[in-house]
Formats: C-alpha cells, sequence, structure tokens
C-alpha cells in the first residue's frame, strides 16, 4: 500500500528520460546554475553518464553532453525542461 502522500505525488507527475545533447545550453552547467525545478517545475531524479548512474545528483552536479537525465514532473513541465536540454534552447533563462 502506497502512502496517500506519496501516491498523491506520484499522480502528480511522469517519469521521463532526456539526453543532454552537444550545443545544449545546459552542457557544463550544474543543476544549481539550471535551476530546473523553478524554471519548469520538473525535478532531476537521477543522472546516468557512461552507462554509469551517478550518486544521486545534488545542486553541484555538472552535466555533460550525452548524459541521460530522469526527469519527474506534470507533463508541462517535462516538456518545457526537455527544450532546455536541446542545442539552441528555445526556453529562454529567466523568462
Amino acid at each position: 500500500e502506497i502512502p496517500g502522500r506519496t501516491k498523491q505525488l506520484v499522480a502528480g507527475g511522469t517519469l521521463e528520460p532526456a539526453r543532454v545533447l552537444e550545443g545544449s545550453p545546459a552542457v557544463g552547467r550544474t543543476l544549481a546554475e539550471l535551476d530546473l525545478r523553478t524554471r519548469t517545475g520538473a525535478l532531476i531524479l537521477s543522472v546516468v553518464r557512461n552507462e554509469q548512474p551517478l550518486p544521486t545528483p545534488g545542486p553541484e552536479t555538472r552535466l555533460a553532453a550525452g548524459d541521460l537525465l530522469v526527469l519527474f514532473g506534470p507533463h508541462v513541465a517535462i516538456d518545457r525542461a526537455l527544450e532546455v536540454f536541446e542545442p539552441g534552447e528555445r526556453a529562454r533563462a529567466g523568462g
């Protein structure tokens, strides 16, 4: 049995893999610098580099081209977050 609060949290979002593409403004930036949750509403749950999951990613985790991320959030937040990892980011910083 999943506790009500956890069930509510899980029901409020979806898990989605995202690849950090070469040329993305996210390359070389830390999770703190990206501030993805504030900007898009999505959370980065995991970072996989060279097929090895990094230990719990923190604000100091710096992204590299080719990293595979596991994102969590509502569909609209995931859509906004995916744009951040594409070359020539469409989602404007601070906007």
